[in-house]
């Protein structure tokens, strides 16, 4: 059964798992970027990765507190956040690269309904094609919110995310983006507005993206 672009449920209501070949961009092996909506198990991977000398009550604290925050997105902001890892042997565990996710933005914020794309890649993930990848990921993800336009923002020195909105085409404004929250706290201060992904990209870009709903068999993105 093709699945088709029509908004699926499943996405809020199932784990799941995208996967999307990767070839890079050297001599090393091709293998597969896997993006998964966090989970309380994948979500240990993540605080591992970040603090790893720290003791198992200080991963257990950070854990529900990362799982808290995800929650409380969802509610409130309808968001879809996920998990990268990239596969590139058979029968290896697979190595966590990156973190994004995409969120509703309250309507007393923007004018139009907007989605806010928003992604980190590990360092030793960067300038290997990953990040690409990922974004259109997420960028496919944030059809499945109910809005008008998709927006992402980032900080000036953050010239990894620059970059790579370069490769993708984004035109940037130089602006501040506040926290929700109503704290006055920048959050960006470069903004990637208005980004149209069937003007981004040509017609079946979005094609090779399976996605498996657990416990369904995996279908076919478009």
């Amino acid at each position: 059964m093709a699945y088709t672009a029509a908004k699926d449920d499943r996405f809020f209501t199932h784990d799941w798992c995208i996967r999307v070949a990767w070839t890079p961009n050297s001599s090393a092996q091709a293998g597969c970027l896997l993006v998964k909506k966090v989970t309380e198990s994948n979500a240990r991977d993540c605080i591992n990765a970040h603090f790893g000398t720290a003791t198992a009550a200080e991963k257990d604290v950070r854990l529900q507190n990362l799982l808290t925050r995800c929650a409380n997105a969802k509610i409130y902001r309808n968001a879809l956040q996920v998990l990268a890892y990239l596969e590139q042997e058979p029968g290896f565990k697979p190595v966590l690269v990156g973190l994004g996710g995409v969120m509703e933005i309250p309507s007393s914020i923007a004018t139009s309904s907007t989605a806010n794309v928003g992604l980190e890649l590990e360092p030793h993930a960067r300038g290997r094609g990953l990040g690409v990848l990922l974004f259109r990921v997420l960028l496919r993800l944030a059809h499945e919110l109910h809005v008008d336009t998709i927006e992402a923002g980032t900080m000036k020195e953050n010239h990894a995310m620059r970059a790579l909105a370069k490769k993708l085409g984004l035109a940037e404004t130089m602006e501040n983006k506040y926290h929700p929250n109503g704290s006055g706290t920048v959050v960006a201060d470069v903004m990637f507005h208005n980004i149209g992904v069937h003007t981004m990209f040509e017609d079946g870009a979005f094609e090779g993206m399976d996605v498996a709903f657990s416990p369904d068999s995996s279908q076919q993105l478009s």
